[in-house]
């Protein structure tokens, strides 16, 4: 008789149990809850990409190197060439080119595939049902994360490769295969190694821990190859019935081949050395048919190796990590900002300390491994996050190379604060007292989604960037036969760039002539910084241009019964 190790210690259950737990009839409000924010993240995504302009990055990205499949491929003068993005806009051009926002098909769709993996992770790790739906709503509409996760640029291909691997390495810690089947995680892993660094190429920290951990950890975890040295009971299941009638109830049984096959997987060392070797070389292949004309381009770039100045040494690396993990997510400029984050930080400290207590304790009786148990799925986030972690102190403080710019790790973002939120979820579960329990759970949950509420995302503009189409949008609506004279000041004029995108490719849609500062005095609408704006002069009063400290001053009468903006007048 066999007998399987159950995984319960290790995995905290708080849902209720029992008579109580299964009234029938009882509404799941919390996962009815948790899918509404999971359909509100993805549709808050899709909306956001089609409202929100296109940025200068963006545009650069395309211009430059996308329109024609050899330069995306073979050419790469500056870093705005993230290759699979630019290979995956020049076909999204081949057959989307009539909408505005063509090339942020593929990215958006990443960034939809990364949430769904989020929401899996998350369900499957934090056991809470109100932290759950708390943990799911900050992570997922992080302004940081959500940007990043539509824009036209190869950070969504990152975030949404890495955290697919992950969310299958979950799946398969719960759900073992056989060991006939064992390439078919190598194939999709090594294909989510290509996307991530086919198209960003600082996500080769991520890629570095979580495969050394899969391989290493986890290739004999994933497997049962018992099942043919058993006689196959998943073959017999399936020769029931007519079938074992026609063949006089002869039964299967594996021959010196098989059990061959599965002595060698029950040698750790096996599966071990073919998955590095099947992942290392299926990778390595891909990747290299991507970048072999343009690899050694790579290496010589000037810009490449002036961004790895930044960030750089102790100071550097605490910077980084505080302007990622802090400034990005709570805002603590802000007031509020500042409260939640003591609170939360005052309740993981808390939180830490308990289990560090209850391991310690563990650590004497033996029975450490109900902590540190590779059955659980937490413990393989947390060791990827802890690995990640550590190759980037090792780049920036030992090595001496800078991390570059925030966005460069923003997957760091949602996978650290999963661990954080992990920690809090079991602190709350290790309670037996009912009312202790929900107390701290409730807690912890109002406090994440005060985190979200308060650094909420914008839906019509990225980073102060994104004017240029909503306003196209806008003038054609008001007239769409008209030509618009739009200008700008020297300290706007940088803001042109994605107006000229709406205009190269979209002539016909939004007809408009961009001038430049020297001819301000001839434009219909004067983009001018906040605060710089002439006495005297109407101004469109729309909340869209608020946060981007800019305003857009009239210097021309507009057709009375089309107008569809507020305006208001300049005085002294």
């Amino acid at each position: 008789m066999n007998k399987t190790k159950g995984t319960a210690s290790c995995k905290p259950v708080c849902e209720e149990t029992g008579a109580a737990g299964r009234r029938s009839g009882r509404i799941p409000i919390l996962s009815i809850l948790f899918l509404l924010v999971l359909v509100f993240a993805i549709g808050f995504r899709i909306y956001k990409a089609d409202f929100a302009g296109i940025t200068y990055d963006e545009r650069a990205n395309f211009r430059l190197f996308a329109q024609n499949l050899f330069t995306a491929v073979n050419v790469f003068t500056t870093t705005n060439n993230h290759v699979l993005n630019s290979v995956l806009m020049y076909y999204a051009h081949e057959y989307f080119a009539y909408y505005d926002h063509f090339i942020r098909i593929p990215s958006l769709l990443a960034g939809i595939l990364f949430t769904l993996s989020l929401a899996y992770i998350v369900h499957r790790t934090i056991s809470s049902k109100a932290i759950r739906v708390a943990a799911l709503a900050m992570i997922s509409l992080i302004p940081f994360v959500v940007d990043y996760s539509f824009m036209a640029r190869g950070y969504s291909y990152a975030m949404g490769a890495c955290f697919v691997q992950i969310a299958l390495v979950v799946w398969l810690i719960e759900h073992k295969i056989r060991y006939g089947f064992w390439l078919l995680p190598v194939m999709a892993i090594s294909l989510m190694n290509f996307v991530a660094f086919g198209a960003m190429l600082s996500s080769l920290l991520i890629l570095g821990a979580f495969n050394l951990i899969f391989v290493f950890f986890y290739s004999d975890a994933i497997l049962r190859p018992k099942d043919i040295a058993d006689g196959l009971n998943d073959h017999n299941d399936s020769s029931r019935g007519h079938r074992v009638k026609r063949i006089h109830r002869r039964q299967w049984h594996p021959d010196d081949a098989d059990v061959r096959k599965v002595s060698l997987f029950e040698k750790k060392w096996f599966p071990i050395a073919l998955n590095l070797t099947s992942v290392f070389l299926i990778s390595s292949t891909l990747l290299y048919l991507l970048y072999k004309n343009i690899y050694q381009t790579i290496l010589n770039n000037r810009t490449l190796a002036r961004i790895a100045r930044r960030f750089s040494g102790w100071s550097g690396f605490v910077d980084y990590l505080h302007d990622l993990l802090v400034t990005r997510v709570f805002v603590p400029k802000r007031t509020p900002g500042n409260i939640i984050l003591t609170v939360i930080l005052l309740l993981l400290a808390v939180a830490v300390l308990f289990h560090l207590y209850r391991f310690c304790r563990a650590v004497k009786k033996r029975q450490w491994r109900r902590y540190i148990n590779r059955d659980d799925p937490a413990v393989f986030i947390f060791a990827v996050t802890a690995l990640t972690m550590l190759f980037m102190f090792i780049q920036c403080v030992w090595m001496g190379k800078g991390l570059g710019l925030a966005r460069n790790h923003v997957f760091m973002i949602p996978l650290v604060l999963l661990c954080g939120l992990i920690l809090l979820d079991r602190f709350g579960c290790a309670f037996r007292g009912r009312i202790t329990r929900r107390f701290i759970q409730g807690a912890v949950a109002i406090v994440v989604l005060a985190a979200m509420i308060h650094n909420f995302p914008s839906p019509y503009h990225i980073a102060r960037q994104g004017m240029a189409g909503p306003l196209l949008r806008k003038l054609r609506d008001i007239d769409p036969d008209r030509v618009w004279n739009i200008g700008f000041t020297e300290k706007t004029k940088n803001r042109s760039v994605g107006f000229w995108y709406y205009k190269r490719n979209f002539g016909h849609k939004y007809k408009c002539r961009l001038l430049q500062p020297d001819k301000a005095d001839l434009c219909d609408l004067l983009i001018q910084v906040e605060g710089n704006q002439p006495v005297g002069r109407a101004l469109f009063e729309w909340r869209f241009f608020k946060p981007q400290k800019y305003v857009i001053v009239v210097n021309t009468q507009l057709p009375t019964d089309k107008v569809i903006y507020s305006a208001c007048l300049i005085e002294d």
